[in-house]
């Protein structure tokens, strides 16, 4: 019989539209950070963050309240609140001042009224617990401490694309900057994170263990990772295309490996199948070492330490797309999936071994609410939280190479949450994360965690 989750109300914000976390006041411990923005019509809302403290007992100890406006803002929360605007890198303080750390023309110049959005643009480089900005500016990436300090720049040219638009009985042409897509991993294993900027087989790595520039190599990759469409391709030949890729260290040495998360189709979506490419990282290259092939479609790729021994497994959601499988699902109204664990050991990934399957609402998918990459007991490994696409909230327990069947703790959501979304942290600084069942627009949402 699982015992009844603690449950705490929270006072929410007006207007709230999204939930994050991050350690906004520097004191190693992550707060709740809500993100409130007016629906209306017409002109672009502002948008306000409310940086709520918890106790231990994950009760309110205090909050504050910064609004950031209707203008072209970026931010991102790294062990303080950083920014980006038109004229350069803001730090943000929870009393309203801005604090200018380093000024350069960047994308957002010039724009009008605009919402501000959560972005990535602050990363810990040379984990000293002090961010680092990323920001781009006239062809090239900069790096600015969180003093002012310039770590230098690296060359990256932009693609632009211009809109030629016909509303509101007139013309107008919308012009957008596209910066080449970013990766930060430590590729050499020396304690700094280095830049890594993909582009189709090959990749150049900005190091930043001295001034950033001073030293850019190529490195090849072992796929195309942004390959052009083939639009004289034989429709009934097999094909293999990229989906996802990750820099990451996967084998816990201290370098970045490869991971190219590819769906492979012959003709047709039914049959869908996935190839994983595992390439380790030998600090200059990245030799395919394994190549994981898949029963069915993979509805997703996680990369994390399921068994807390600091290596990074791989848990892969499948779904078989036959015609079969497809008619059973709409006859009884829900898709099964087919949780995979692939476990890292000493360099390579096990055979894959089969979770208990779920059952996912065909008619109402946003109802499934599901984590599986927090700890929620303190024992380091990865626990199970899931509505099974209802309005109550169960744990199950991880366990080495599966979830608990039975859950440990659930709890029926009161009304004002339902239909909630579930946001998983830890909030309370106690190495186990707490679960919060919130919705769009309520004043209210409830915190649980495990007794």
């Amino acid at each position: 019989m699982p015992v009844p989750l603690l449950a705490v109300d929270l006072r929410m914000p007006p207007d709230l539209v999204e939930v994050r976390a991050g350690d906004v006041d520097g004191d190693g411990r992550d707060e709740l950070v809500l993100v409130s923005r007016p629906d209306r019509a017409g002109s672009p809302p502002p948008v306000t963050l409310t940086v709520v403290h918890l106790s231990p007992e994950g009760r309110e100890e205090a909050r504050q309240t910064l609004a950031l406006g209707a203008q072209a803002l970026a931010w991102d929360i790294q062990g303080g609140l950083w920014a980006l605007d038109g004229e350069g890198v803001l730090r943000l303080h929870l009393d309203g001042r801005r604090e200018r750390l380093a000024s350069l023309p960047t994308p957002l110049s010039g724009l009008g009224p605009t919402s501000p959005v959560a972005a990535d643009l602050a990363h810990d480089l040379d984990q000293d617990g002090q961010a680092e900005v990323l920001v781009w500016s006239h062809g090239a990436l900069h790096v600015i401490g969180a003093d002012g300090r310039r770590w230098g720049a690296l060359a990256a040219p932009a693609e632009g694309q211009l809109s030629p638009t016909d509303r509101a009985g007139g013309t107008s042409v919308v012009a957008a900057t596209r910066p080449p897509p970013l990766a930060v991993a430590d590729l050499d294993g020396n304690g700094v994170a280095d830049l890594v900027l993909p582009a189709g087989a090959q990749a150049r790595v900005g190091w930043c263990d001295g001034r950033l520039g001073s030293r850019v190599d190529p490195v090849a990759l072992p796929h195309d990772l942004d390959p052009p469409e083939d639009r004289d391709i034989d429709r009934k030949a097999e094909e293999r295309r990229v989906a996802r890729a990750w820099f990451q260290d996967l084998t816990a040495d201290g370098r970045a490996d490869l991971l190219i998360h590819r769906t492979v189709t012959r003709g047709s979506w039914f049959g869908t199948t996935a190839e994983l490419v595992v390439s380790v990282g030998t600090g200059a290259a990245f030799p395919v070492t394994q190549r994981l092939q898949t029963d069915a479609a993979a509805v997703d790729v996680l990369p994390l330490d399921f068994e807390g021994d600091g290596d990074l497994d791989l848990l892969v959601p499948q779904v078989e797309t036959s015609v079969g499988n497809l008619a059973s699902a709409l006859v009884s109204k829900a898709v099964r999936i087919d949780p995979v664990l692939y476990v890292m050991h000493e360099g390579r990934y096990g055979a894959p071994v089969h979770l208990e399957k779920l059952k996912v609402p065909v008619e109402d998918r946003d109802r499934m609410q599901l984590d599986v990459e927090h700890d929620l007991d303190g024992d380091g490994i990865v626990d199970l939280v899931s509505n099974g696409g209802e309005d109550r909230v169960a744990v199950h327990l991880g366990r080495p190479y599966a979830f608990a069947t039975e859950p440990l703790a659930s709890l029926d959501l009161p009304v004002a949450s339902v239909g909630a979304t579930l946001f998983v942290q830890d909030l309370t600084g106690d190495g186990r994360a707490e679960i919060l069942a919130w919705r769009r627009h309520q004043p209210t949402a409830t915190l649980l965690r495990l007794p």
